[in-house]
């Protein structure tokens, strides 16, 4: 899973390579260790395979982290329901409600709906990383630039509720 979330969708020695090669140009001091012969040793596919699951267990922590906010989740779910497409699949199942087509209709509008939430989340994420990440947040001339990530700040927030 941390393969797909790098976008990678290869499998075997090729996917171990190209998450190899996303690690590096991301982690800009990302550990190398070559063969005698000079190839890519095994180890340093095994370090890129790790880092991409920690990435993805962090992703989960923080989609998780997004999902424990229930105000959030309300809002995310009535934008979702907002949505013309699932508006007319909600028509519809007024129109079939006592009939079996109507509650399978149902379980499928919910399913959707949950969807775009996730969808949303992933989304909200990808721009808060992006945000954290561009020069728009560089630092004030002679300031040192902050390492906190928003992983951190849920940690730091974590161990104050003592969790």
């Amino acid at each position: 899973r941390g393969r797909l979330l790098l976008g990678v969708r290869s499998l075997g020695p090729t996917a171990r390579q190209e998450v190899y090669d996303i690690a590096a140009a991301r982690v800009h001091d990302f550990p190398e260790v070559r063969k005698k012969n000079g190839g890519l040793s095994d180890d340093s596919l095994v370090m890129s395979d790790a880092w991409a699951a920690a990435r993805y267990v962090q992703r989960a922590a923080l989609v998780a982290h997004k999902k424990s906010d229930a105000e959030l989740l309300a809002e995310l779910r009535r934008k979702a329901l907002s949505s013309k497409k699932l508006a007319r699949m909600k028509e519809a199942i007024r129109e079939l409600q006592p009939r079996k087509a109507g509650t399978e209709l149902s379980q499928v509008l919910e399913t959707r709906v949950q969807k775009m939430v996730e969808d949303s989340i992933h989304s909200m994420l990808d721009e808060e990383l992006k945000a954290a990440t561009s020069d728009a947040h560089a630092p004030e001339p002679g300031k040192r630039p902050s390492k906190r990530t928003l992983a951190d700040q849920i940690m730091e927030e974590e161990l104050a509720e003592g969790r």
